[in-house]
């Protein structure tokens, strides 16, 4: 059932972006089609069948009236103000909330942390709400501060609930808890109510929104993603976009010819290493005293760490390890559809499944270098944690990847690199283990200057009207 999930969500994605509708008529799409998404993204197994009969039952099936409806949607809401009530009583007000459409390990989660981190920290007498509005997916691994917690929209009003149903409720969540910034990362649902009531929203709290790519299709190359989908007509809702990235700005700016006025709302926000500081010095300790002493002729044992999907590319690290013969592979990741059965490793590749933390790597190490292979990117965190342990890193300069990873401080690649440039890559690591270690140590001091959580403090208490002003 694994395969043929993910051929059929393949095949719905193709379709979806290739139809010529409007974006409301996508997002009317994608209502109805909500039920059957949930499922095929879903890791545990649900019924497909039960999905497909939903999809095509009348809506008088799904809610007996409009009158009921209401009733029903009216009481949900009372039931999550109670439930949100008590996380004010353990650690104040919510002062901000933040929109997710999931909670994973991936990089857009993680910055949401990072903001949540940031703002307990800044204001420790607040509460932070982080709203998963999309879907159901939620790693129970990842920790949460104290003050830091979540709400999961289809907790309460089911995984079939439309994406309109969701918007409406988060609309009237922030009209009664008035936040002092709504901050969505990444949730269809939040745009889908910045676009139509961002006006709204902006007279009671800030609106704000993270943007981190552009985002291409593979074979025509065809825009797609968040900046296609929402940036244009979300942009004028916005007090403020922010990414962690400079290039994705200009791209913007030029792709999409934005006025004067809202060039303004754009900010970058470097992310922070979420690395342990002794974790990382005893790791550069490690890296140190191995490349030091590397032979030219030796067997190079190399890094791979993210999600295994499409856009992360595991087909080209795939034909990399096959074609790269002085090479061993450690690989760690899992995919969003569950189907990590129809991935094929060489023998040189060892598959460690998922990961929560850096420190799960070094179990192995130390390493030769890391490879990154993702199609586009923003500036990834994961980037900037492998850079932390010392670790040389072999990237492509997509989006944002460049600001990080250059001649000094890795080795740097050209956007659509080609197997064969890695392994060329990899045997300059390998004939020049002096050269490929002070470029990692270089990345280490761009890191610790730039990626240090004061400085990404100090970012976040800038952000204009974020925070509220403390009494003096």
């Amino acid at each position: 059932m694994n395969k043929v999930r993910a051929k059929l969500l393949r095949l719905m994605q193709i379709a979806y972006h290739r139809m010529p509708l409007s974006r409301s008529l996508k997002w009317r799409l994608r209502e109805r089609l909500s039920p059957l998404l949930e499922v095929l993204l879903q890791e545990r197994n649900k019924s497909l069948l039960r999905a497909i009969k939903l999809l095509f039952s009348p809506h008088s099936e799904v809610a007996a009236s409009t009158e009921t409806a209401a009733i029903i949607f009216e009481d949900t809401l009372n039931q999550i103000i109670k439930y949100l009530a008590t996380f004010a009583q353990q650690s104040g007000p919510i002062s901000h909330i933040i929109a997710l459409p999931f909670l994973s390990t991936g990089g857009a989660e993680m910055t949401a942390i990072n903001f949540a981190k940031a703002i307990r920290e800044l204001r420790d007498d607040c509460t932070v709400l982080i709203i998963i509005a999309d879907r159901s997916n939620i790693d129970t691994r990842l920790p949460l501060d104290q003050g830091i917690h979540t709400l999961v929209l289809n907790d309460f009003f089911g995984d079939a609930a439309s994406y309109e149903i969701k918007s409406k409720a988060l609309l009237q969540l922030l009209l009664t808890i008035k936040p002092q910034a709504f901050h969505n990362i990444n949730s269809e649902v939040a745009w889908k109510l910045i676009i139509e009531h961002g006006a709204r929203l902006r007279l009671c709290m800030q609106v704000v929104a993270n943007i981190f790519a552009l985002q291409f299709t593979q074979h025509d190359k065809k825009l797609i993603g968040y900046a296609a989908n929402f940036l244009v007509e979300g942009l004028p809702q916005l007090n403020r976009l922010l990414t962690d990235n400079r290039r994705f700005i200009d791209q913007a700016i030029e792709k999409f010819d934005i006025a004067d006025g809202d060039q303004e709302k754009f900010l970058t926000i470097y992310n922070p290493a979420r690395n342990d500081v002794l974790t990382c010095a005893k790791s550069g300790e490690v890296q140190r005293a191995y490349l030091e002493t590397a032979t030219s002729n030796r067997r190079l044992k190399i890094l791979w760490a993210g999600r295994l999907d499409a856009e992360k590319r595991v087909d080209l690290l795939l034909e990399i390890a096959d074609l790269c013969e002085f090479a061993e592979f450690d690989v760690f990741g899992q995919t969003v559809i569950n189907d990590q059965a129809a991935l094929s490793f060489a023998d040189n590749v060892s598959f460690h499944g998922p990961f929560i933390s850096p420190s799960e790597w070094l179990a192995n190490s130390p390493y030769d270098a890391f490879i990154f292979t993702s199609r586009w990117e923003g500036l990834p965190n994961i980037l900037v944690e492998v850079g932390m342990l010392g670790i040389p890193i072999i990237a492509p300069t997509v989006g944002g990847v460049g600001e990080l990873v250059t001649s000094s401080t890795g080795f740097p690649l050209p956007e659509d690199a080609s197997a064969k440039e890695y392994i060329d890559a990899l045997r300059e690591v390998r004939e020049n283990p002096s050269v490929a270690l002070n470029k990692a140590l270089q990345m280490v001091d761009l890191i610790n200057n730039r990626h240090n959580w004061p400085t990404f403090i100090q970012c976040v208490s800038a952000i204009p009207h974020y925070l509220r002003k403390t009494e003096k």
